[in-house]
């Protein structure tokens, strides 16, 4: 469904007859990709027309974003991750893991940035498909990450607290531990100075 804020309403809806249900939504200006179970449908954003369906994932697909410049898109699910052409639906990379629990596309767009339910924090270059880093931040394991808009900081949802890592100094990460129970969503403010 497409719902106006201002008026408050429904004004349009698209995927009837393609699918019944999404567990996941990306929107780009000129796309939308939902997903549901293994199969990623990618949507014309001003049309609402459907475009293709991306197969190939060995399990339910939780999570999916757009690269900074809306070409590529990731999709990961809880033993794979692939990174998908918008404008063609050809699978540019694609990696197996039964430990992701998130996936990212780091700053620089040529790498992705891979969490596990172990705690490592792997950094895998999309072109050579090649882990460049791997480093474990967390025991507890790590269910979600995030950078700020500017890419100086690093945020990590993990049990019972929240890591926040400052990626271009040495300065000491900032470890939140307010939590009483696990932390399943975290989100840096539009000004990259609050979460």
């Amino acid at each position: 469904l497409v719902y106006d804020l201002q008026s408050e309403k429904t004004i349009d809806e698209f995927g009837e007859g393609v699918i019944d249900t999404s567990s996941t939504i990306c929107v780009s200006e000129d796309c939308i990709a939902t997903s549901h179970f293994r199969q990623v449908f990618l949507w014309n954003a001003k049309d609402k027309g459907f475009i293709r369906v991306l197969n190939g994932h060995d399990n339910h697909v939780h999570h999916m974003e757009f690269s900074k410049d809306k070409k590529l898109l990731l999709a990961c699910s809880s033993n794979d991750v692939k990174v998908w052409d918008v404008e063609t639906g050809k699978e540019v990379m694609s990696h197996k893991d039964d430990s992701i629990t998130y996936a990212t596309f780091a700053p620089d767009g040529e790498c992705l940035l891979l969490s596990t339910f172990h705690g490592f924090l792997k950094k895998l270059n999309i072109e050579s498909q090649e882990i460049v880093s791997e480093e474990r931040l967390n025991e507890k394991g790590i269910d979600m990450i995030k950078f700020s808009s500017s890419g100086k900081f690093l945020m990590l949802a993990c049990l019972y607290e929240t890591i926040i890592y400052p990626t271009e100094s040495n300065n000491k990460e900032i470890v939140l531990t307010e939590h009483t129970n696990s932390v399943y969503g975290i989100e840096f403010g539009f000004d990259g100075q609050h979460m």
